[in-house]
Order: C-alpha cells, then sequence, then structure tokens
C-alpha cells in the first residue's frame, strides 16, 4: 500500500489501485498458476497496476489541456469577434453622420473600390473635391475610432 501511495501521491487512488488488484486476482484466479511468493506477485501486480494509473492519469491530463487550450482559443475567438463587430458598427455610425455628398464620395470610394476619376466622373464634380471629401471623411473617422 505504501508504495502505491508514494507513486500515485493520494491514498485514495492507492487505495482504487490495491483494491483493483485484488478483483483482478479474483476473477483470474481459475487461469492462475501456483504462485511461489505471494508477496512478490503482489507486489509486481500492484506495480504493474500503479503504472497502468499513471498512464492513464497523463493521457487524461494531456486531453484536459489540450481541451483547455481549445476552449481558450474559442473564447479568443468570440472576444475578437465581437471588438470586430462594434468596430464595424462604430464606422458605420460614424460613416451615416457624415454629410449626403461627403459620405456618397467616401463609400463610392470604399465600398466600390472606384478611382477618384471615375467618382468624379459620376457625380460630375472635380477630382480635387473628391479628394478633399474622402480627407474630411477619414478625419472625422478617426475622430470616432
Amino acid at each position: 500500500m505504501n508504495i502505491a501511495v508514494k507513486k500515485t501521491n493520494t491514498l485514495e487512488d492507492a487505495k482504487d489501485c490495491v483494491q483493483e488488484v485484488f478483483i483482478s486476482i479474483y476473477h483470474r484466479k481459475k487461469f492462475l498458476s501456483p504462485i511461489n511468493s505471494l508477496k512478490a506477485y503482489l507486489y509486481k501486480t500492484l506495480q504493474n497496476k500503479v503504472y497502468n494509473f499513471q498512464v492513464k492519469e497523463l493521457t487524461r491530463k494531456q486531453y484536459e489541456q489540450s481541451g483547455a487550450e481549445q476552449v481558450n482559443y474559442l473564447v479568443d475567438d468570440v472576444i475578437e469577434n465581437y471588438k470586430s463587430k462594434e468596430l464595424q458598427s462604430v464606422i458605420s455610425e460614424a460613416i451615416n453622420q457624415l454629410p449626403p455628398k461627403c459620405r456618397k464620395v467616401f463609400l463610392m470610394s470604399r465600398e466600390e473600390q472606384l478611382p477618384y476619376k471615375e467618382i468624379a466622373t459620376q457625380l460630375n464634380i472635380s477630382v480635387n473635391t473628391v479628394d478633399q471629401h474622402i480627407q474630411k471623411a477619414l478625419r472625422k473617422l478617426r475622430t470616432c475610432v
């Protein structure tokens, strides 16, 4: 019993291992050959049970650690997703607060990815005016975000 306690580090786990040894012997009693030294047989059987216990514990801890890492990754992903949505909401609100012409020019530039020259042609304004609207929109967005 002391050997099991030393190897498992807890009295309860040691008791479980010892009990499993006796249960194993009981279930295999018909198939056991005569034992020369009962003490040596019990020692070796207990040693094997403790070893199997340690392997199971190590595997369990690895799964727990792996599971914890996955949970942490998922939590971080959810938090990042939330922050991203919140930032997108703030940006959308800031864009909606822009003057109508400035907002239209900005959205054509950013969402439709049109060049300044094409925006100027479609809205019948100069390229310089398009540039000024974009700069104004970016200044307002920087102050909001």
